[in-house]
């Protein structure tokens, strides 16, 4: 399956600034651990920005990418900022006609939820012509989310998202919540792979022809 990863903002387009932390940078920690683990698991991911964190390119780019490289998902990894310094937590939008992308957003959901238990769960939201139009949700020809992880607005959310070891987790719960997504909606994925969440790192099941389990850590 091809998968495209697209961290936020880059060069010279910082993103939210905290207190010392630029959300180009997290947003692209993240995306290399979500890219680690999908590599892990056989995929090929494409980055929107390469492998450089400090690197330009604009959202047509970006679209164009995903649209040319027929991607079967586009996963924008974002980190929030509100002037409410009091809002926390993380959401996950998608455009409002997509289904898929709907149920993707809610996997994703699920397992940030289950990775971070203090940190409040905003929920799916839908952007559309009218409330939030992100051009990545709408100008992809792929299910699209765009992945919130927390305020770098809030002191509390800005100490979890300037750890790059809750970069790992960002990017489990992430990787998790489209393996869930494709396993539904690819059946050879599902027939081929499934994992188990442990309590530390990955346990990939893979199906013998018996149809008994070779569990192997990741």
């Amino acid at each position: 399956m091809r998968i495209i990863i697209d961290p936020g903002h880059g060069g010279p387009d910082t993103g939210a600034v905290g207190l010392g932390t630029i959300e180009a940078e997290v947003n692209y920690g993240i995306a290399v651990e979500v890219g680690r683990i999908l590599e892990r698991w056989g995929h090929n991911p494409i980055f929107t920005r390469g492998k450089t964190p400090d690197q330009k390119i604009s959202l047509v780019s970006r679209v164009r990418l995903a649209n040319e490289q027929k991607a079967d998902a586009f996963i924008s990894v974002h980190a929030n900022s509100s002037k409410n310094t009091k809002a926390r937590g993380f959401e996950v939008w998608h455009w409002h006609t997509s289904t898929r992308a709907a149920e993707l957003s809610r996997l994703i959901c699920r397992w940030m939820s289950a990775e971070f238990r203090t940190l409040p769960n905003r929920g799916v939201k839908q952007s559309s012509p009218k409330n939030n139009p992100l051009y990545v949700l709408s100008a992809t020809a792929m299910p699209a989310v765009l992945v919130e992880c927390g305020f770098l607005s809030n002191p509390v959310d800005e100490l979890l998202l300037r750890d790059t070891q809750n970069w790992q987790r960002f990017g489990r719960a992430i990787a998790k919540g489209w393996y869930d997504w494709a396993s539904v909606t690819h059946t050879s994925l599902a027939h081929d792979y499934a994992y188990r969440p442990a309590n530390s790192g990955l346990t990939i099941v893979s199906r013998n022809q018996d149809g008994t389990d070779n569990d192997r850590r990741s």
